[in-house]
């Protein structure tokens, strides 16, 4: 499986449509292993969490849906043989985001 970070729709297709055209062009035996896709809710990276990305998402859970709403159009389309759609979820960013269980919205929106 591949796990991928992404803070938008965008990015997320950027992302795909990479991999896609990796799979065709440069590593064709991409298209028999690679079986599942994960995107990364979890990553604790100052870096990641101040671009808006991994756990950053947790409280945002429109946008966590519109991933899921565009990997799952992907899957569609795609050469690749995914069988499972899953997530990387932290439990929150923090005690109280623990606390209010943040996480369960992720594993209501998934899509896999």
């Amino acid at each position: 499986g591949v796990q991928l970070l992404a803070s938008s729709p965008k990015q997320l297709r950027a992302a795909l449509g990479r991999l896609d055209d990796f799979a065709i062009d440069r590593y064709p035996h991409w298209a028999r292993c690679i079986q599942g896709i994960d995107l990364n809710f979890g990553c604790p990276s100052k870096s990641v969490i101040d671009h808006g990305a991994g756990p950053a998402l947790l409280q945002r859970i429109s946008r966590i849906t519109e991933l899921f709403d565009v990997l799952a159009e992907w899957r569609q389309h795609t050469s690749l043989l995914i069988g499972v759609i899953g997530a990387k979820i932290r439990l929150g960013l923090n005690q109280t985001q623990e606390n209010q269980g943040v996480f369960l919205r992720v594993i209501q929106v998934a899509k896999g």
